[in-house]
């Protein structure tokens, strides 16, 4: 059986995680083994369970020494591609390792470089340049933005790249149906994100404390975790909604708990790589109202199927949930484009599909 190897830095559940195990899930006929650059991570059973292997590198202080141990440890594998999931983490040693190699290796790139430090880039730069030769990759970015943003980066922009959105599981539960209400009913708006400055939770929940003066029945129900959290539940407190605001933290299951939503609202910012959870929203049949920048863009499409508002403007984004809320037929029509979209565009088997034609297997 055909071998695929995966290199990682970690097998935390994060999103390159995720995206690699999209992957393995959706790729049979292989035998897929991961070289972990890192410690013991949760997600080791889940990719265990999909049929890979799994093996621990220790790390080398050297760079050149831990070039070494990834060339002993990939090449003798006579692999049918490599992919390197975690970006920039360790890049150069990696590709120097792999120098002279068969097959094509392919880095996932999820995040822009806008807000890469000009010293950690140089420091790439220098690396690559103190290494030497380095094997050939293409650099697999999930938006055109990633791409166009990469021309900002000295060590960045010497990489062939092209786009693959990242690809969403096909949700177990029912496709969402929009119910109709009337004004000021109950209703529940969820948002599915890592609570960090990459994303605009803050605009969101300022949205909403002007949103209850309209709709005092609403709730705001936000899944995942991140170093803002104590923040923005202070600023909950201080807006006086913190009543009507559920922080849940990470679920296992998100899509269970959009089940018992009526919208969707992303609330990010230009740092932004796509958006995987709006897209995990709009698979699932969810009406969306999404913050108005280039990855979201891509993700909606054209014409949108998605309700975009100007970035960092809570009056805005107010506006925009009310127009869904005031309208069953608005929220009917955005339900079944954006899950045709998302079937058609987003799914994971697609994704798959377009890692395989670039690994030429």
């Amino acid at each position: 059986m055909r071998k695929i190897i995966h290199l990682l830095t970690g097998l935390a559940r994060g999103g390159c995680e995720g995206n690699a195990l999209r992957f393995v899930e959706n790729t049979l006929g292989f035998h897929h083994h991961l070289v972990v650059l890192g410690a013991f991570g949760p997600m080791e059973q889940d990719f265990k369970k999909a049929g890979a292997t799994v093996d621990y590198l220790s790390l080398e202080k050297s760079p050149w020494g831990l070039s070494q141990r990834i060339r002993e440890c990939v090449l003798p594998h006579n692999a049918a591609g490599v992919i390197v999931w975690h970006g920039m983490v360790m890049l150069p040693q990696i590709l120097r390792g792999l120098r002279g190699s068969s097959f094509n290796i392919l880095v996932h790139g999820g995040n822009p470089a806008h807000g890469m430090l000009r010293r950690v880039d140089l420091r790439y730069y220098l690396l690559e340049k103190l290494l030497g030769r380095r094997a050939e990759a293409t650099y697999v970015c999930c938006s055109q933005h990633v791409v166009d943003s990469f021309q900002e980066s000295l060590y960045l922009r010497r990489f062939r790249s092209v786009v693959v959105p990242n690809g969403v599981h096909t949700p177990s539960v029912s496709l969402h149906q929009p119910r109709d209400f009337s004004p000021g009913q109950a209703v529940t708006l969820g948002m599915v994100a890592r609570l960090d400055s990459i994303k605009d939770h803050a605009t969101l929940l300022r949205a909403f404390a002007a949103l209850l003066k309209e709709w005092p029945e609403a709730t705001l129900e936000l899944v995942g975790d991140g170093a803002e959290r104590q923040k923005l539940e202070t600023l909950a407190d201080e807006l006086q909604i913190a009543q009507r605001v559920v922080f849940h933290g990470t679920l296992s299951d998100v899509y269970e708990a959009m089940t018992r939503w009526d919208l969707f609202v992303y609330s990010t910012t230009i740092q932004e790589g796509l958006g995987n959870a709006l897209a995990e929203a709009m698979i699932l049949g969810l009406p969306c109202v999404a913050t108005d920048v280039k990855p979201i863009q891509e993700l909606a499409g054209s014409p949108s199927c998605v309700e975009l508002v100007e970035p960092t403007n809570p009056e805005a984004m107010t506006q925009g949930i009310l127009r869904l809320l005031h309208s069953f037929e608005l929220r009917e029509k955005l339900s079944s484009s954006a899950h045709r979209r998302a079937k058609k565009e987003l799914s994971a088997k697609v994704y798959a599909q377009r890692y395989r034609s670039l690994l030429s297997v």
